[in-house]
Order: structure tokens, then C-alpha cells, then sequence
């Protein structure tokens, strides 16, 4: 559910996490850490707030706007898991200011994705291939529990070891999928002994060579949406409730046909409403609008509008539906659509200077 992380009922704070050092794909770290910024639900306009420096590279942030805390997860590529923080911090709503309440050292390569289940922050790191799991109260970091996947796949240069990008629970709170880029792998845990991470109980395969970054679930019906990263593929499942299980019932591209670039998709979302998913694609430079009929997309409905900038790495919307933003890690900039309808998004843009942007953090209420 959506937290209303607002000052106002006409506005909303969120949080873009940036890439602050230059990084193997990352050619042009610049950023200034962890920046804040005023949606104007209006009219669309954002306001930069306030900007915490912090941190080396806070590529992805999760704002439980409820307990009005932000996590962080410094992503460091290099192998030297001893440099990598996960700091958790009190947050002003008022403005966006971010206070450090703790710390901790992960031990992770490239920490790619953080997310919660209760009192348990989640860590999906890229390049070591795990996940970590710390029990937090009041934002104080304590007992941690970890997995480590093993395997590969068939791309040599991307899928030479597992790589853990996403790690999203389910509705119903019983179930944690981590999408494993490296082994072509969606990993079901049991969320029952968080932090404790015992082995997984499911693994569910997607095409060889086709790379599994992020999913997200319908709001209402039981299906999952994954982007393939490496194939520009979007597979539909449904969600077996009781067990946890996926079983693929729909593959289809992101990337329009005639399109024969090598695909680069990153970020997915789903509309409120669970009547239309995005799904961004870094060499297209794209946003792509995928309709929901039932819950199945309707690729004859898909359309796809330009971002705006190079390497949309990652894009958010407002809890009320009506603005997409995007972050074009290469431009420096963030670019603010209006959502005229869950299938239509206004190809005209408004754009906002951010140095390396990788992450868009609306504010989450944590079950």
C-alpha cells in the first residue's frame, strides 16, 4: 500500500538515490547522494528539498513513509565487500531532511535493491549473489540473516555467477521473490523466520539467458509481472496464494518489433489502479505502457513514449496515478510525465537536473 508521504494533500515527498562515483556502468557518477524532492500533484512541478551527502553511491532507497524512515544501500562493484554500507535514517517530512540513525557494514558487492517486511530490512546484492535480511526497531539495525545463491547461465559476460537484483514480497506477506539475473532464476523463500533466510522453497526458471531484474504483483488479481533485462521480455505468472508458486501464461516484448537494438530493460511498475504496468528500457531510451485486460497484458494495446533522456534506470508514480517520474542516469536529469489515463501517458515532459540518478523512492506503507 501506498503511504501519503505528503506535506500537504496537494504534494508529495520522495527520494531519488544517485550514482555519487563512476562505476563500470556507470560512466558518469556525479551524483550528490540521496536527494529529496516536493511533488506538486497540481501541476506537476517538483521542488528540490534537501540533499544528503552521506553515502557512496545510495543507488536504491526505501521510504516507509508510515515510521518515517529511509534505508539505503550504498552500492560498491568492486570486490571489496568490506566498504558497503545499509544505513537506516529518520526523515523530516516537512522538507526531506535525512538524520543517520545506524549503520551497518553488509558486506555485499553492489548492493542493488532494498525493501521490507516488518521489522526486517531486505538486501538484494548484484554482485555477490545474496540476500540479507536485519531486523530494525525504531530504525536501529540489529540481527541479520543472509543467503547465498549459487549457479550461472548461459550469457558468459552477464550470467557468470548468480546475481540477485530485486527482492519483492508478496500480498499476502508469506512469500519473498528474488530475481536472480545470473542463474535465470525467480527464487520463492518463506518470509515465516525473517531475519533468518532459510533456502528456498521454490525456484522458479525463466528462459535461458533472458535475466530476471525486477516483478511486481497485481494489486487486486493473482498474477506477477517480471522484466527480462536481458531479453527486453515482460513474462506474466499467476501467484498461487497458498504455496507460493508461479507458472508463466503470457510472454511478451517490451521493446516495439522493429526495434533490433540489444535490449537493456530495467525498471517495471504497475499503475494503482492494476490497469496498466511501464517498463523502461535503457537502450531505447523508452517508457513502455502495457494495458491490462483481466489482469493479462494486451500487447496489441502496447505504446511506448521517449523518456526523455539517455538510461532511464529507474521511474516512479505518484500515489495518486497521475505523474510517471523517470531518472536518466547518463542526462542528469529527472523528466515528470502526466498520466492522462492508466493506458496514455502525455508524450510532452518537463525536465529537472539530477546528477546520475538510479533510483525513485515514493514513500511505502510496510505491512
Amino acid at each position: 500500500n501506498r503511504g501519503s508521504g505528503e506535506a500537504m494533500d496537494t504534494t508529495e515527498l520522495f527520494f531519488v538515490g544517485t550514482y555519487t562515483q563512476k562505476e563500470g556502468h556507470v560512466p558518469k557518477g556525479c551524483g550528490e547522494g540521496i536527494v529529496a524532492y516536493i511533488l506538486d500533484k497540481k501541476t506537476g512541478n517538483l521542488l528540490k528539498k534537501s540533499v544528503s551527502s552521506s553515502m557512496v553511491n545510495p543507488s536504491f532507497v526505501h521510504y516507509d513513509s508510515k515510521k518515517q524512515k529511509l534505508y539505503a544501500m550504498e552500492e560498491i562493484t568492486h570486490d571489496d565487500p568490506e566498504s558497503a554500507f545499509l544505513i537506516a535514517y529518520d526523515v523530516d517530512q516537512s522538507n526531506g531532511e535525512l538524520t543517520e540513525a545506524s549503520r551497518v557494514n553488509a558486506r555485499v558487492v553492489a548492493g542493488a535493491h532494498v525493501n521490507m517486511h516488518g521489522n526486517n530490512v531486505i538486501v538484494a546484492a548484484y554482485g555477490s549473489g545474496n540476500i540479507l535480511a536485519y531486523e530494525t526497531n525504531d530504525g536501529h539495525l540489529g540481527r541479520k540473516g543472509m543467503h547465498q545463491y549459487v549457479g550461472t547461465g548461459p550469457n558468459k559476460q552477464r550470467q557468470e555467477a548468480p546475481h540477485a537484483h530485486q527482492a519483492t514480497i508478496s500480498p499476502n506477506g508469506k512469500f519473498m521473490y528474488v530475481c536472480d539475473l545470473g542463474t535465470d532464476t525467480i527464487w520463492v523463500h518463506s518470509t515465516h523466520n525473517l531475519p533468518e533466510i532459510k533456502p528456498p522453497i521454490h525456484g522458479i526458471p525463466t528462459p535461458p539467458g533472458s535475466g530476471p531484474r525486477h516483478l511486481v504483483f497485481h494489486p487486486t488479481l493473482p498474477f506477477v509481472y517480471a522484466i527480462m533485462e536481458l531479453s527486453g521480455i515482460i513474462l506474466t505468472f499467476t501467484f498461487d496464494p497458498d504455496n507460493g508458486l508461479l507458472d508463466v501464461v503470457n510472454e511478451v516484448n517490451s521493446l516495439p518489433v522493429e526495434y533490433q537494438e540489444v535490449p537493456a530493460s530495467a525498471g517495471i511498475r504497475m499503475h494503482p489502479t492494476g490497469n496498466a504496468i511501464y517498463v523502461s528500457n535503457r537502450t531505447h531510451n523508452s517508457i513502455g505502457i502495457f494495458p491490462l485486460v483481466e489482469g493479462k497484458i494486451d500487447s496489441n494495446l502496447a505504446s511506448w513514449v521517449p523518456c526523455g533522456g539517455e538510461c532511464p534506470r529507474d521511474f516512479a508514480i505518484d500515489s495518486s496515478g497521475k505523474f510517471l517520474i523517470c531518472g536518466n542516469q547518463d542526462e542528469n536529469t529527472l523528466t515528470v510525465f502526466k498520466i492522462e489515463a492508466p493506458n496514455l501517458i502525455d508524450s510532452k515532459y518537463a525536465t529537472y537536473p539530477c546528477n546520475t540518478p538510479s533510483c525513485i523512492a515514493f514513500g511505502v506503507v510496510n505491512p
